[in-house]
């Protein structure tokens, strides 16, 4: 047999796999529930870490630490937050005894407080204007996070076979109206319809990239400086739908 500890779960006891017919399986433990004089204690306990567990996931959104890391961390919180508050409702007082329903209420507030504060930190980490992120981009959008103004329709840009036509589009924070990105979409044709943009001819690009095309990588270049690619993300088509439905 072997054990495993969950990090995000520390009340919990390890997990333990056990091999059977060559294969890792786990091995189910009943855990006991404990009196209702414990879980009080407990409950009131967890309660008193809220705003250390807060301090924390903030310190780590100061330290740009991976959204998902955040949300997993409170959610593991908020969970035993809610298994306490499961295990109360199971007592026969839960009903009848008023301090007990009233603790089953600030736990199931505080779980929720918990769940809202990871998300909310998760929103702002997403919206970092350095970071290119399709995915990130695509969760903004989804949640109603973002706005979107075409600022360039067809412009003519490059010469001969290289030669396109391109739309810009600049994505801003829904509430604060700062810019965050900007969405470039090349065109063959003028009168190409907006979902027919060239092969990897939509990208996301930051606003600090935005007016660095290759031109301006020739000049550096004709000027003896260094060399810096431009960090692109390409779009897909269903992305690209989105900004344009929010830019009509």
């Amino acid at each position: 047999n072997i054990r495993f500890s969950d990090p995000y779960k520390p009340n919990d006891p390890p997990l333990r796999y056990e091999k059977r017919q060559g294969q890792w399986r786990p091995v189910t433990v009943t855990r006991s529930i404990p009196g209702k004089a414990q879980l009080i204690s407990d409950a009131h306990q967890a309660l008193g870490l809220i705003d250390d567990h807060l301090r924390k996931a903030l310190a780590q959104e100061q330290q740009k630490a991976n959204p998902t890391n955040i949300v997993e961390f409170l959610g593991a919180r908020s969970e035993r937050l809610d298994q306490l508050a499961k295990w109360l409702g199971e007592t026969q007082e839960a009903t009848t005894d008023a301090s007990i329903s009233g603790l089953i209420g600030r736990l199931t507030a505080a779980s929720q407080h918990l769940n809202d504060a990871g998300q909310q930190a998760l929103i702002r980490l997403y919206k970092n204007r350095e970071m290119l992120d399709i995915l990130r981009l695509n969760y903004l959008l989804d949640h109603g996070e973002l706005s979107a103004t075409r600022t360039v329709e067809r412009k003519p840009q490059g010469k001969g076979k290289h030669k396109s036509f391109i739309d810009v589009y600049v994505i801003k924070d829904r509430v604060s109206a700062e810019p965050l990105w900007e969405a470039h979409f090349h065109y063959d044709k003028t009168d190409s319809p907006a979902l027919n943009f060239t092969v990897r001819g939509g990208h996301l690009k930051t606003l600090e990239q935005a007016g660095r095309g290759s031109s301006a990588q020739r000049r550096d270049e004709q000027a003896g400086l260094p060399h810096v690619a431009i960090w692109r993300e390409t779009f897909d088509g269903r992305t690209a739908q989105k900004i344009f439905d929010l830019a009509v």
